[in-house]
C-alpha cells in the first residue's frame, strides 16, 4: 500500500485555499494500492481562513489540521508538519495552497514514477529554469525516508530550503525530476499568500554557494507529462 501524506501549509488567501482543498477532494483518483491524506498546517492566518479550514476539516476534506501561533514559513512549517502527519508514510507531497487539480490522475502519475524507479528520490510539478536549474517546490513528491534524513534547513525559510533538500537528495545518489509543463494536470496560481515571505531569512544567499550544493549533479527536466 502506497500511503501519500499531502502536506499543505496555509497563510491567508481563503479563496485559493478553498479551491485547492476542494479540487483535491473532488478530483483525485488513486489505484486500490494507494491512498492519500491531506494534512494542513496553518501559519497564523486570519480568522476567516481559520474558520474555513475548520469547516473543511469538519466535512472530511482535510484529514488532519494544526494551527500555529506564528508564521513558521516554508521550511520549518513543513518540518513540523512532517513530524506531526507523515512520519510513517511512504511518500510525502509538499503542496502549496494556491493550486487547482485539473485531472484525476495528477497524483497517481507521480506515485507511479516513484514506484517504477527506486533511484528516484523526488519528482515535482514545476521547474525553475535559471541557475541552478531545479524542481520548483509547490508540488513535490519525496520519499519520506529521504525527507526524514535531510529535512529542510530552517535558516533558509523560503525557497532555498527545498532547493538545498533537492541537492542533498542528488548527492545521496538519488535522482530528482521536474515536469516543466503540467497545467492540464495541476494549475499553480502562485504568490497568493501575500508578501510575508519578504521578511523570511536566507533569501539573499550568494548564488555561487547555491550552485555548489549540487556538486555538478543536475535535476532531470521533463518538458511534458507525456514524456515520462
Amino acid at each position: 500500500m502506497n500511503h501519500i501524506a499531502i502536506i499543505m501549509l496555509t497563510h491567508n488567501a481563503p479563496r485559493y485555499v478553498k479551491e485547492s482543498v476542494n479540487s483535491i477532494y473532488n478530483n483525485t483518483l488513486l489505484t486500490e494500492n494507494s491512498r492519500y491524506t491531506l494534512n494542513v498546517l496553518d501559519n497564523k492566518s486570519s480568522w476567516l481562513t481559520k474558520k474555513l479550514l475548520k469547516k473543511l476539516k469538519k466535512s472530511n476534506k482535510i484529514s488532519a489540521l494544526s494551527f500555529q501561533e506564528e508564521n513558521l514559513f516554508f521550511a520549518k512549517g513543513n518540518n513540523i508538519a512532517f513530524d506531526k502527519f507523515a512520519k510513517d508514510t511512504q511518500y510525502i507531497l509538499l503542496l502549496n495552497s494556491d493550486i487547482k487539480v485539473q485531472a484525476s490522475n495528477w497524483l497517481q502519475l507521480l506515485v507511479d514514477e516513484m514506484n517504477n524507479n527506486s533511484k528516484l528520490g523526488a519528482i515535482a510539478y514545476g521547474a525553475v529554469m535559471e541557475e541552478p536549474i531545479r524542481a520548483d517546490g509547490y508540488a513535490i513528491l519525496i520519499r519520506s525516508e529521504l525527507y526524514d534524513k535531510f529535512r529542510m534547513e530552517e535558516k533558509f525559510q523560503w525557497w532555498w530550503g527545498v532547493t538545498k533538500l533537492e541537492a542533498q537528495i542528488l548527492n545521496d545518489g538519488f535522482d530528482v525530476m521536474a515536469i516543466r509543463h503540467h497545467d492540464e494536470k495541476l494549475l499553480h496560481y502562485g504568490g497568493k499568500s501575500g508578501n510575508a515571505w519578504k521578511t523570511s531569512s536566507g533569501t539573499g544567499i550568494d548564488i555561487n554557494e547555491v550552485n555548489a550544493w549540487f556538486d555538478n549533479k543536475g535535476v532531470e527536466i521533463v518538458e511534458h507529462i507525456e514524456d515520462l
